[in-house]
């Protein structure tokens, strides 16, 4: 037979029930919530953790949609009027282009058109893109896929490939190493509401010290924070690649 419980261990089970019920009961203490200025912060070190690692796709996704399809908007206007981008000329081309022209003077022309873009290259798309030769090409980005393209373009590791393989040579790895470099470090941010924040941060060039500081206007998404306007430092363009759309680039007038 089962011997009853003494009085001393009903206790005992009694008391150590209640510190469970009691402790049940109790709220336990809720993480500190994230500021908008913290969120923002961390976002914008991301996105520029990304530029210095080339990972372009990446970095692209912290932009703004909007942005991204202004951006995209306006370099496409830009690109199918600028004549930069067009080849050299076939004699058939200029005939068709210009009829009436007499051959012999379509084949002169065409030649010393040749001639030109032979000896004085003009800048491609592929300066502004990377990889991208045609305005065909360019029309097919999407709009994040087209940001992408442009930060890689901006960047030393595909610039000085892209002008030393011009110039008949191939750079090496060693060479690529030693191509300057940029990185971004954010000081702070100043929060205005729940759903914007503007990043203070510095551009530093890597051997030649620190630069100017820059202001990231952080505006809060459904996907996140994301940048509207950007001012960053890309490796290959030491004098300052300025990213802005009108009315994005400075606090609303109700903001100053």
């Amino acid at each position: 037979m089962r011997r009853p419980l003494g009085v001393g261990v009903l206790l005992m089970a009694t008391r150590a029930t209640a510190s469970i019920a009691v402790m049940a009961q109790t709220p336990h203490p809720s993480p500190p919530q994230s500021s908008p200025a913290d969120e923002a912060s961390h976002a914008a070190r991301a996105l520029f953790l990304a530029l210095a690692e080339a990972r372009w796709g990446d970095a692209a996704a912290f932009m703004h949609t909007g942005t991204l399809e202004e951006f995209r908007e306006r370099h496409l206007e830009n690109a199918r009027q600028a004549p930069q981008w067009q080849r050299a000329e076939s004699a058939e081309e200029l005939m068709r282009r210009e009829p009436g022209l007499p051959r012999a003077v379509a084949e002169y022309q065409a030649s010393q058109s040749a001639e030109m873009h032979r000896k004085f290259p003009r800048p491609s798309l592929a300066d502004g893109f990377a990889r991208v030769e045609t305005l065909a090409e360019l029309e097919a980005l999407s709009a994040k896929e087209m940001f992408a393209r442009f930060l890689e373009a901006t960047d030393w590791r595909y610039r000085g490939a892209r002008q030393i393989e011009r110039g008949g040579g191939k750079i090496t790895a060693d060479g690529r190493a030693a191509l300057p470099r940029t990185r971004h470090e954010v000081l702070g941010a100043v929060p205005h509401g729940e759903d914007v924040a503007y990043v203070v941060y510095r551009i530093i060039h890597l051997g030649d010290g620190p630069r100017e500081v820059q202001t990231l206007r952080m505006e809060r998404t459904p996907d996140g924070w994301r940048a509207r306007n950007i001012y960053f430092a890309g490796d290959g363009n030491v004098g300052m690649q300025i990213v802005e759309w009108e009315g994005q680039d400075v606090a609303p007038a109700e903001e100053r």
